[in-house]
């Protein structure tokens, strides 16, 4: 049993979640069927109607039915439902006797002959009937005619009560008896019903044949076979109009019946019934080279609409007499020298072909040509034609330049630059396995004769598939390919490989909107492809429509791509695959499978030709249990043979296909796809929009070697790196780290899923290729393969390795024996720790930590030692309510409310005996974690409506999931384990919450007092309440309780009048609810509150005002026990009547706390506001928004002495709870040493180095000026302060200010070029800004003689435009804007001050430099070129569903300075963290450097924010990965440094002596803590780099994750420190290190951007617009300089 969340389906769709949730897709994909599998027929996939139409009968007992076959498919545009239509031939539902006269015309119903009666035996046997003499729906199949007449059988007729003897009754008399039923035809036989010796004789009169009974179409005369044909290739018109019907069906079938609903809509699912649009591209054909009679070369161009062309004039036809004498002479002139050739005509198809074709191509080694005598004396020049085509292929010509084995078959062209010529290789295998058991060993075969042929190997090789569904990808890649490679690979040659799956069998049809455009067939032209909105979300999959199609409809192939080593874009290979279909040799049209995929399948055929001999040579040559069907020697070719096109047949008359029983896939149109088991693995996707060179895959000159599997999220073998410098001895070498090492034995096993079902943990990691974006990444890639007309010109590159194998059922995953591939069996050097799965773990700790301090303070750490047994075992639980199944039959609800859920456990645990609630802890939702063994199984509880959840019966399930052993966790904190034992840490961290979160208001991971502090209250029916957030963390002393102080405001839980008369200003009580509607409406509706006037828990949410008092309210009442009829009652007398309580304010509304149309009107001064209850602290006023502020930045002191009262607190983390775990806690904070760093000296525009403040580490730029200051020749002053008087801008000192200012800090300011006063009006409308921007711009222009460099822009107030006047300057137009307050500009005092920070901030937008160190960066020289890249992801909202998540890159652009920074911004996947683009960014940003630089740098600092500990695997094996394939080449290799800033924790830093702290209390600048509170082994450090001046201070937490520098302690913290002095927009040093903070700047802005154009473009699909990364580019002007600080 599970539960499917349709959520894992959404994050699958948007790209969140990298593997496909089959198990969702396989339960919606039954909803949808439950309706048709109900009312209509079910064949395998396909639904059929019960009823025919009376245009498909065929009058012989026999009707077409015309039916469809559906499936869910992920595609680009979201879920889809792709229905396609099909044909049937089945019995008609008619009694016996009508079926026979119709089917059989000699048959009369009066008398059989010996003929007549063998024809109604062989026509009814088999077949299902119901009987009509009496009641029944039972089923009964016919197993002959009795061999007497019905009026000449008797049988013994026993007493089934025993009381008479057995007596001799005649059957007829026995119907007319028993049940009144006289049979007419007791002329004929019965019909023998009986099986298992059991015999039921039934008269044919009263026998009616089931419906749903196929009838082979091979058994149908050929007239009828004709029109069924036709009635299944219907016309594209026609096969729309029925796809179209049938989507309605789903509806009307619904509505006859007595569900009026459709299943799927009951599932909340609801089905589009148009058609997808979707625009289609025709590739243009390609030219052919074909001999003339004269001896030379003829360009063909084919340019007609069925893109065929004509043998006529060529030397490739040869022309006739009659038979032998026109195929002799007429060779001549063809080109073709013919004498004595192998001809058989055969005078009709002969099962004794397959004999011919084994002997002549395995014994004689003499190519055969079959055709039938009819078709020979027709003499037609198309017949002929075709044969030649044939002859010369197998000849070596260029037409155009179970029991029983499955058949591989593995083919490739062995000819470059034509790829027209096709060796084969066919092996008998396993019955019934898709997998190419001997595929490397057929590969080797034909790469060596390839060789053999061209004198060297190939070097790119694209291999085709066929006959394999999603589900067996894995399959595919990770055997298939691999056995390729281990095959073909050696140390000379390693050909890149590209792996297409080539699917024919798929429902999707493509349909020209307009079918005048198709030609007379009306189907889409040849060589459309589609390959946007019905393809998958990410992956590398289209539509191709090769062919010309002349009968029935289009159907387009879909190829998948899933290894792309060759570096293919979509148009590439999309025109590759189309010219290829050209050069089919048996046909002069391009056909609609890619060649090396049909040849494959004629040769698989070919080899079960050869199987059925061998069964037959079996049978009578040798015992019965030799295996000479398995014998490869058996379906070994003549040499002669071996390389050349001998299969260009595929059945006795030399047409296209298999024959009547064998059709190749790219034929059949009736056929349904055999079904995927249930426990394959699933092709999962890895990562979702890739740049060009796939993460996923290694480039293609990578070494090979034996690879075995990865984990789930294990980042794919990276290219060897060369030339790399040395890194420390502590941290391993990125060649060995990533790079796949080949392993001495063979690689191990990957366990399979078990067999009883479950998703497999791991998923596919080598997954399909995910959608090339553009056209190259960053690092050059492997040269592109062209289109093969394009190509003729290189040699030997491309070999195609077609495989294709003839199976009748797939195999399931656990009969497989699957090697996963894997990045790395081998075990990583001991500084980068050993890894669980083969994981990267994040670098140890190069020291003991750092030594170097000015001075050194003693600390509090809110970190609290935590004790535990290590013999102990926390026992794991998984957890699933339900509600019980209901006895009245009335719908069940599916889902608990998650509130309840604790409720429920409470109420189980407390009534059954068996649990002990003080020895259990509780998520609140899966999971449940035991000190002591808890039964298991389901549990029901039944719960009553005062005991604080909906009441009703629950079933309770209880399951075993783990045992936890604490030693795990002892090992880790000691070092000998070296992966984090996250399940142990979660169940304790679960035990630690367990106390609080029964006693307090839980809000996310954080627990609030029940109760306000009188200080505490906002007095507005508000009140701030005080509380805790905690986290066990791992440290060098051990485990620790981590846990902070936070405030957060609550609605009092008060009456709702007296909150109401608080909340709203000026409410005079009750009687102002009717006068003040709609402010009580907005106070009130949403929340939740709990009634009084009766005994209940229940809570219930306030959904408005009721239109009417109370007064005035009536309702129905109902007889619960159905007595008495409903009776009108008021509301009134009702609470009087039920309640006993008499409603006081009866001329006032109610609160209408019903939902779901169903009405619930409680008078309002029986209701109560339920605790906890947020309030928004953006709603608050200003006043009270700054004591909120207050309240929240609590001093040190304060802050530490709520910290040691939460501590020790009974609703604290310390309860009962944890110590039945064996949990301890010190209540004692960790007392630590800090060291503080000395502060650098600073260079400014002065000669002297300048010393910043003591205390402060502060500096001033009074008499001081920037240190590259950039002059200021051309701006304007746009003002919009128009129409408000009292915010006006005094323009002429505002001006004189700024550029006084500018010129003391070293900027020349001009006068401003143009003044320009508007009003704030202007910000409500992007194109309003754009125009009144560009004039100023032009204007501007006209006046100067270059562009203008800045606008300043004076807002009267901050306005949501702000964002339209960002985006357009710095996106549209390409000019910086420098915005500020009109207010703030005319305040008289303080004016130095703050026009110094505009300074600072213009100066660095125009590209200058305010300050920088004194001196070079720690641990680095002045000729490293380094450069430190920054990144950091802005999500949106919590409420917000649809957004994208915006991806922020910088780096700095100078070296040694490293202050200015260009930046990247792109978007991406919903709430995705992953950098999705990080390589290409960086690469980008490196190219920049080297731009500016004329050099690369050589070194490389990655600062990322935003990221948990449990995401830095993600950031190891992901993104990392990405800048390392993106930046790398064989002459580039910097070395990179990874490190996490984490500013989202709870480690706070109390001074021992308040002396130590300053005038604040807070630690000083530059204290940094290296020990006891961090990791036992792990490189981090926890940095405080600014001065506190509000509040408490709070640390900043550096991961280290990745080092190639070869960092120590020391450099490191003192790097970071002195970095933080060079943020541009102080004079002061920041909390956070400049490139991520700069980092979060820019992906700010890029909210920014996204905001505008949701915005802007508001209906017209806003969403899609704002996931367009063109609409986030920076303009040229500006995408290099710091226009975001």
């Amino acid at each position: 049993m599970n539960e499917l969340k349709l959520s894992k389906l959404e994050k699958y769709l948007s790209g969140k979640v990298p593997y496909v949730p089959r198990d969702i897709l396989q339960g919606m994909d039954l909803v949808m069927k439950e309706n048709p599998s109900r009312y209509r027929v079910s064949i395998d996939r396909n639904f059929y109607p019960t009823s025919f139409k009376v245009e498909d009968d065929f009058r012989n007992g026999i009707a077409a039915y015309r039916g469809f076959q559906s499936s869910l498919r992920p595609t680009s545009q979201g879920l889809a439902l792709c229905l396609d239509s099909s044909v049937l031939a089945f019995r008609k539902p008619l009694a016996v006797i009508e079926y026979l006269k119709e089917n059989i015309p000699e048959f009369d119903g009066v008398y059989l002959d010996l003929n007549s009666r063998q024809k109604v035996t062989n026509t009814l046997k088999g077949l299902a009937v119901r009987v009509t003499h009496r009641l029944t729906k039972q089923k009964f199949s016919i197993a002959g005619l009795t061999a007497k007449t019905t009026c000449d059988l008797w049988f013994d007729f026993v007493d089934p009560k025993g009381k008479d003897p057995t007596v001799k009754v005649s059957l007829v008399e026995y119907f007319r008896e028993k049940y009144g039923k006289d049979i007419a035809y007791q002329g004929m036989p019965c019909l023998i019903l009986g099986r298992n010796n059991r015999t039921n004789h039934v008269a044919l009169e009263f026998c009616i044949l089931v419906e749903g009974q196929r009838y082979r179409k091979e058994l149908l005369d050929d007239v009828s076979q004709e029109i069924l044909k036709k009635k299944s290739l219907a016309w594209p018109p026609e096969r729309r109009k029925t796809i179209s019907e049938m989507m309605q069906a789903h509806d009307e079938l619904a509505i006859r019946t007595v569900l009026k609903r459709d299943v799927a809509q009951n599932f909340g699912l609801r089905i589009d019934k148009n058609m997808t649009i979707v625009e289609g591209r025709v590739i243009g054909p390609p030219d052919l080279r074909l001999g003339a009679p004269d001896g030379t070369v003829d360009i063909i161009r084919v340019e007609n609409e069925k893109r065929q062309w004509n043998l006529a004039e060529n030397s490739v036809v040869l022309r006739t007499k009659d038979f032998i004498k026109n195929m002799t002479n007429g060779s001549g002139s063809l080109g073709i020298r013919m004498e004595e050739p192998l001809i058989c005509r055969f005078a009709e198809k002969h099962h004794g072909y397959k004999y011919l074709k084994r002997m002549s191509e395995t014994r004689i080694g003499v190519v055969t040509q079959c055709c039938l005598f009819i078709h020979a004396n027709r003499g037609d020049d198309k017949f002929f034609g075709n044969l030649c085509l044939k002859i010369n292929a197998k000849l070596g010509g260029i037409s155009k330049k179970s029991t029983t084995p499955s058949i591989a078959a593995v083919v490739s062209s062995i000819n470059w630059p034509a790829v027209n010529r096709y060796a084969a290789r066919v092996c008998p295998q396993d019955h019934r396995t898709e997998r190419i058991l001997e595929f490397g060993p057929m590969c080797q075969d034909l790469i060596n004769t390839y060789f053999q042929l061209n004198k060297v190997n190939p070097k790119k090789i694209v291999i085709f598939r066929d006959g394999v569904s999603e589900g067996q990808f894995d399959m595919v890649l990770n055997e298939k390919l691999s056995d390729l490679k281990n095959a073909v690979y050696d140390d000379n040659s390693k050909p890149a490989l590209t792996l297409v799956v080539a699917q024919k069998r798929h429902q999707t049809r493509l349909f020209l909107e307009n079918f005048g455009e198709g030609g007379p067939t009306g189907n889409v032209p040849p060589g459309t492809v589609v390959d946007t909105k019905i393809v998958h979300p990410f992956e590398f999959d289209f539509y191709l429509c090769s062919h010309y199609r002349r009968i029935g409809t289009s159907k387009a192939v879909r190829y998948c791509v899933l290894w792309n080593q060759n570096s293919f874009t979509s148009d590439q290979l999309q025109e590759l695959i189309y010219n290829l279909c050209f050069t089919f040799a048996r046909s002069t049209r391009p056909v609609s499978l890619v060649p090396p995929v049909y040849y494959a399948d004629l040769v698989a055929y070919r080899g079960r030709i050869f199987q059925e001999v061998a069964k037959e040579f079996q049978s009578h040559t040798v015992p019965s249990n030799s295996t000479t069907q398995f014998d490869q020697s058996f379906y070994k070719l003549h040499p002669d043979l071996q390389n050349i096109m001998f299969f260009n047949q595929s059945n006795q008359g030399g047409g296209r296909g298999r024959g009547a029983h064998h059709q190749p896939p790219a034929q059949q149109e009736w056929g349904n796809r055999p079904p995927v088991q249930a426990n394959q693995p699933p092709a999962q996707q890895a990562w979702v929009d890739r740049p060009p060179v796939q993460s996923n895959q290694p480039p293609a000159q990578q070494a090979w070697g034996n690879r075995p599997s990865v984990q789930a999220n294990q980042p794919p073998t990276q290219q060897a790196w060369v030339n790399r410098p040395p890194v420390q001895g502590n941290q391993p070498p990125a060649q060995q780290a990533w790079r796949y090492r080949p392993p001495q034995t063979p690689p191990p096993q990957v366990q399979q899923p078990h067999p009883q079902g479950g998703v497999p943990t791991g998923g596919r990691v080598n997954a399909w290729t995910v959608r090339p974006q553009g056209q190259s990444a960053p690092s050059p890639p492997p040269s592109p393969v062209q289109p093969l007309p394009s190509a003729a010109g290189i040699d030997h590159l491309i070999l195609f390795l077609p495989i294709s194998i003839l199976i009748l059922l797939f195999l399931s995953a656990d009969e497989l024996d699957i090697q996963k591939l894997k990045i790395s069996d081998q075990e990583l050097p001991s500084s980068s720790s050993e890894s669980k799965g083969n994981q990267i773990q994040p670098i140890k700790r190069p020291d003991h930590g750092g030594t170097v301090a000015i001075k050194t303070v003693k600390l509090h750490v809110n970190h609290f030692p935590v004790k535990f047994d290590p013999k102990r075992t926390i026992i794991h639980y998984d957890v699933d309510v339900k509600p019980a199944p209901s006895t009245d039959r009335r719908p069940m609800k599916r889902t608990v409310r998650k509130s309840d859920l604790r409720v429920i456990r409470d109420k189980l645990f407390s009534d059954d005996p068996r649990f002990d609630i003080l020895q259990t802890a509780y998520d609140g939702e899966k999971n449940i974690f035991s000190a002591v063994k808890l039964p298991t199984g389901e549990f029901q509880v039944n719960l009553a409506d005062d005991e604080g959840a909906k009441s009703g019966s629950y079933i309770f399930t209880i399951k075993f999931v783990n045992e936890l052993k604490l030693s795990k966790l002892k090992d880790y904190l000691r070092g000998s384990l070296s992966y984090s034992p996250r399940d142990i840490l979660q169940g304790m961290d679960l035990v630690m919450k367990e106390n609080p979160s029964g006693r307090r208001i839980c809000v996310g991971r954080s627990f609030y007092s029940p109760e306000y502090m009188t200080d505490f209250d906002l007095n507005n029916g508000v009140a701030a309440y005080q509380g805790f957030q905690q986290s066990l963390k791992p440290t060098s002393q051990g485990l620790a309780l981590c846990l902070d102080y936070s405030v957060l405001t609550f609605r009092k839980p008060w009456p709702v009048i007296e909150f109401l008369t608080e909340h709203l200003e000026r409410f005079g009580g009750v009687n102002d609810v009717k006068s003040r509607r709609r402010d009580v409406n907005n106070a009130l509706k949403g929340l939740k509150v709990r009634v009084i006037h009766r005994r209940t828990k229940q809570k219930y949410t306030i959904a408005g005002l009721t239109e009417e008092d109370a007064r005035d309210c009536y309702f129905d009442l109902v007889d619960p026990e159905g007595n008495n009829p409903p009776q009108r009652i008021s509301l009134v007398r009702y609470f009087q009547d039920k309640w006993n309580r008499n409603i006081m304010h009866q001329n006032v509304p109610c609160l209408e706390l019903g939902k779901n149309n169903r009405s619930n009107k409680v008078p309002i001064e029986f209701c109560v506001l339920v605790e906890g209850q947020r309030y928004p602290k953006e709603y608050l006023d200003d006043d009270r928004a700054l004591f909120l502020k207050d309240l929240t930045l609590a001093k040190p002191w304060v802050r530490k002495r709520t910290i040691n009262e939460m501590v020790q607190a009974e609703d604290g983390p310390c309860g009962a709870v944890s110590r039945n775990f064996g949990i301890e806690v010190d209540v004692n904070m960790t007392n630590v040493v800090g060291r503080v760093i000395s502060a650098p000296e600073l260079k400014l525009g002065g000669p002297n180095p300048v010393r910043v403040d003591a205390d402060k580490r502060q500096w001033n730029l009074l008499g001081k000026s920037f240190v590259d200051a950039k002059s200021v020749d051309r701006w304007a002053l746009l003002e919009f302060t128009d129409g408000d008087r009292k915010k006006k801008l005094q323009v002429n000192e505002f001006i004189n200010n700024l550029m006084g200012r500018c010129r003391n800090l070293g900027i020349r300011m001009e006068v401003p070029l143009l003044h320009r006063v508007t009003r704030m009006y202007e910000f409500s409308s992007v194109n309003r800004l754009e125009n009144l921007l560009k004039n100023v711009v032009e204007e501007s222009t006209r006046l100067a003689k270059g562009k203008l460099q800045l606008i300043v822009c004076v807002m009267t107030k901050k306005d949501p435009g702000y964002k339209f006047l960002k985006w357009v300057s710095e996106t549209r137009i390409g000019v910086v804007t420098q915005c500020c307050l009109s207010g703030q500009a005319n305040k008289p005092k303080g004016q130095d001050q703050y026009f110094s920070n505009l300074c600072l901030k213009i100066n660095v937008k125009l590209g200058g430099s305010n300050f920088v160190l004194n001196g070079k960066l720690p641990h680095f020289d002045i000729g490293d070129d380094v450069m430190f890249i920054g990144a950091d992801v802005n999500h949106p909202g919590a409420m917000n569903a649809s957004c994208p998540s915006i991806a922020a890159v910088v780096g700095t652009v100078n070296w040694p300075a490293a202050n200015r920074y260009a930046a990247r911004v792109a978007p991406q996947a919903h709430r995705t963290e992953k950098i999705i683009n990080f390589g290409t960014m960086c690469a980008d940003l490196v190219n920049t450097y080297a731009q500016l630089n004329r050099v690369k740098p050589r070194k490389i600092v990655v600062f990322r924010d935003g990221v948990s500990d449990g995401q830095f695997g993600m950031l190891l094996e992901e993104e990392l990965l990405d800048l390392k394939k993106a930046i790398y080449d064989n002459h580039y290799q910097p070395t990179i440094t990874l490190i996490v800033a984490q500013k989202r924790h709870q480690t706070r830093l109390f001074i021992e002596n308040r002396h130590d702290g300053g005038a604040s209390g807070n630690v000083p600048p530059g204290t940094v803590v290296d020990t006891k509170i961090v990791h036992p082994f792990d490189f981090d450090f926890y940095l405080c780099s600014h001065y506190g001046s509000l509040g408490t201070s709070k640390p900043t937490h550096y991961y280290v994750l990745w080092d190639e520098n070869g960092f120590k302690s020391d450099l490191l913290q003192k790097l970071i420190y002195d970095m933080c002095f060079t943020f541009a927009r102080c004079t002061k040093p920041v909390s956070l290190v400049p490139p991520v903070y700069y980092a979060d700047l820019v992906a700010y802005r890029g909210r920014m951007f996204q905001e505008a154009l949701m915005e802007s473009t508001r209906g017209s699909s806003p969403s899609n617009v704002s996931f367009d990364p063109s609409l986030y580019s920076m303009h040229s002007d500006l995408e290099n300089i710091m226009f975001f600080v």
